[in-house]
């Protein structure tokens, strides 16, 4: 009992620590979302040049797009006309950062990392979209026949999710979300990115309003079970490693870097909610270049995502976009470990030090407790409300 207390303190100190900067970030996507100017994004990343894949790793590094969720938009902007290195560029950054994954950033490590994530991220996508365009070589045909059904089966459950978003929304309004249906209408009143009818330029006012719709109600809908997780799993990592010496040795081994990069490849890690589990590792021995390669390459990279990937892109350019995110990764890593050894600096303790700083005030209380608010809304939303209505349904179905 004692245990279990102690991990429940644990996660919710990073609660309070990471929630003013994380609703923040959320707030920041939500607008971001509302006045993304989508007829000019295809335009920016059409040429099948160096411009276009810089584009797209510039423009995916802020957005707010899970490794699931950015499969449908890159879809949609290359069926209008994206080419190949930039839907891989935007396929890369988008999912590895994000302004809520930035905010948590800072408010759970330090800022040479804060720094490193976005850039890093950046850089591994142009990487990316350069080594599509010179060696990716010409896509099969029969490969766009596949694009529409493979981003509709990118997460299991959308539909569903659809339906109960739909009926919360106000009539007439687009019900966007963070999932696989996020690419089909935008809810700037602009054109979609697949060339889908979009309603008619919205008041400032509603368009506001939808931005904070979509980063605090939407966005908590398909990350809140992400975030509980998250946070647990940090705690009981904060009490392991405290407990058990080999474990926390194990994180400052030779093999620490690539321990991470084969445990993130595989696994589906949202790139905000990872945060806190690698500020623990960090903190209690992990490099921070070996912390950065499992945020790089786990959220751009799932066995999931892959499959779609797979027959979205081609053999020759999954291969392409496996291995520039490895090496890219690994590069990422190490440089970043350099920095820190150059510069003298100690990242165990600015972690320490930046959760300790100054305790928590109620800014820090009232967000904590407002971000625990929207997780449980978000979870109901997600699964209470299909549980409700399949009680009720059932009675009238016999």
């Amino acid at each position: 009992m004692h245990t279990l207390l102690e991990i429940l303190n644990q996660s919710w100190q990073l609660v309070l620590q990471a929630a003013p900067f994380l609703l923040l970030g959320f707030v920041i996507a939500g607008l971001l979302h509302a006045f993304m100017p989508t007829d000019r994004l295809v335009r920016w990343l059409g040429a099948a040049s160096w411009r276009s894949v810089l584009n797209a790793a510039l423009i995916g590094t802020p957005l707010p797009l899970c490794s699931c969720s950015v499969l449908p938009v890159a879809d949609a902007l290359r069926k209008r006309g994206a080419s190949r290195g930039a839907t891989t560029a935007f396929l890369i950054s988008t999912p590895e950062s994000g302004v809520e994954s930035i905010a948590i950033t800072y408010a759970l490590m330090d800022p040479v990392m804060t720094i490193a994530r976005p850039v890093s991220a950046m850089l591994t996508a142009f990487s990316a979209g350069i080594a599509q365009n010179l060696w990716s070589g010409d896509e099969p045909a029969s490969e766009n026949a596949h694009h529409s059904h493979a981003a509709s089966d990118c997460h299991a459950g959308a539909t569903s999710a659809a339906q109960d978003r739909s009926t919360d929304s106000e009539p007439g309004e687009a019900a966007p979300s963070c999932c696989c249906e996020a690419g089909a209408v935008t809810p700037n009143g602009e054109a979609a990115p697949d060339g889908t009818a979009a309603p008619d330029r919205k008041p400032l006012s509603a368009r506001l309003l939808g931005g904070l719709r979509y980063g605090l109600v939407d966005m908590f809908e398909d990350l809140a079970g992400y975030f509980v997780v998250g946070f647990l799993l940090a705690g009981v990592l904060a009490v392991v490693l405290r407990e058990y010496d080999p474990v926390r040795l194990a994180l400052g081994s030779a093999w620490a870097p690539l321990i991470m990069l084969l445990a993130g490849i595989p696994m589906y890690v949202c790139a905000s909610a990872a945060t806190p589990m690698v500020a623990v590792l960090i903190s209690q021995g992990l490099s921070p270049g070996a912390g950065l390669i499992f945020l790089l390459a786990g959220p751009a990279t799932n066995a999931a995502s892959l499959v779609v990937l797979r027959r979205t892109l081609g053999r020759r350019a999954l291969a392409i976009y496996l291995i520039a995110i490895m090496l890219c990764a690994l590069a990422a890593g190490f440089a970043l470990d350099g920095v820190y050894a150059l510069s003298g600096l100690q990242p165990q303790a600015l972690v320490r030090a930046h959760a300790d700083h100054g305790g928590h005030s109620w800014v820090d209380l009232v967000s904590a407790l407002a971000l625990m608010a929207l997780i449980a809304y978000g979870l109901w939303r997600r699964y209470g409300k299909r549980l409700v209505s399949g009680k009720t349904t059932t009675p009238s179905s016999d």
